[in-house]
């Protein structure tokens, strides 16, 4: 349960939050091997030339998918939970996105 990378930002869903919260990964800690994320499921296998969101949709719904989707529910939760019950952080003090993401990056230990 240790946070290993970070990205912040403004948008009202984090729809478009995977690849930079990726991207914001340090290069030391490899590439992982899968991930879970949300997208819309669809019924039969998607086409070779199909876009990245239409292929995970297909993947969650295979065994291994449903796996890897199950472990989301475990893993992020609880560091979030333990940010604000034990460390007692509800909200920024500071204003901006660069200031709000310095300090998250402070108290994820990460920065």
């Amino acid at each position: 349960m240790l946070i290993v990378a970070h990205a912040l930002s403004n948008h009202p869903n984090d729809q478009a939050e995977a690849e930079p919260t990726l991207a914001a990964k340090r290069p030391a800690l490899g590439t992982p091997d899968a991930a879970a994320m949300d997208f819309a499921q669809e019924p039969e296998p998607p086409p070779a030339d199909a876009t990245p969101t239409v292929k995970m949709a297909y993947k969650l719904q295979t065994a291994i998918g449903k796996a890897i989707y199950g472990l989301r529910k475990s893993t992020v939760e609880p560091v979030i939970g333990i940010i604000k019950a034990a460390l007692g952080f509800r909200q920024f003090l500071l204003r901006g996105l660069d200031a709000v993401s310095d300090e998250w990056a402070l108290r994820t230990a990460i920065k």
